[in-house]
């Protein structure tokens, strides 16, 4: 996903009143995706970048597993 889009989506929020961050941008457009039908793993490695999936849910694994 690049920049201007991620940049849309903040205008988008902030249009509605929404002060955007940056994980609430991520996670927003993480929820379109998903809502549009994507596979999470697929839309987590779009917004993120490839492999960010596997790289979250290992980290979190090994939290869980500590």
């Amino acid at each position: 996903m690049t920049s201007e889009i991620l940049n849309q989506a903040a205008e988008v929020l902030r249009v509605n009143g929404i002060e955007p961050t940056k994980d609430l941008v991520f996670s927003a457009c993480i929820m379109t995706l998903t809502n549009l039908g994507m596979e999470t793993r697929e839309a987590v490695d779009t917004v993120l970048g490839t492999g960010r999936f596997n790289e979250i849910a290992s980290k979190v694994y090994d939290n869980l597993n500590a």
